[in-house]
């Protein structure tokens, strides 16, 4: 065996050398950019949970000034109503990072829906009896549960 030249050392070395720059350098650009994809859906996410907290924060302040001052429940739809709107179009804005959540909005999206239908019907009428004002609790309940399960659904995903 002879020794090797220098040549021979850097025609061992360099391509190595090369490589581990490439790499690198490839491996920076991989990383960095899902990082940069991981922090913009976890802020995606997080916003979707304030927003969840915040209607439900309303339904709990509405339901209290309902039975405290006696505001009119039709004022405190129309906050509700406006706050899930604000929530549907965020999460229709970004539903390609809430995807896995959709199963749980759509089912307090429809719940809303039904109370809303209910609530509209009964708002036809002269007068609530004391069935339709349990029909409407019990709906209203039913988007309350529905909520909190959306809620504890994002907090374990997030």
């Amino acid at each position: 065996m002879d020794k090797m030249e220098m040549k021979d050392w850097i025609l061992l070395l360099v391509p190595i050398v090369f490589n581990g720059i490439i790499i690198t350098v490839f491996q920076k650009l991989l990383v960095d950019k899902y990082l940069k994809r991981r922090l913009l859906k976890d802020e995606i996410v997080k916003t979707f949970l304030n927003k969840l907290k915040a209607f439900n924060d309303l339904m709990i302040q509405s339901n209290f000034d309902s039975m405290i001052n006696g505001n009119s429940v039709s004022d405190n739809i129309l906050k509700m109503q406006d706050v899930l709107a604000d929530l549907v179009k965020y999460f229709d804005t970004n539903s390609y990072d809430l995807k896995k959540f959709k199963r749980k909005f759509n089912k307090l999206n429809d719940a809303w829906m039904c109370f809303m239908n209910t609530y509209q019907d009964y708002s036809r009428r002269a007068k609530l009896t004391n069935e339709m004002r349990l029909d409407l609790g019990c709906k209203m309940q039913d988007i309350k549960d529905n909520l909190h399960k959306t809620i504890t659904f994002v907090r374990k995903k997030y």
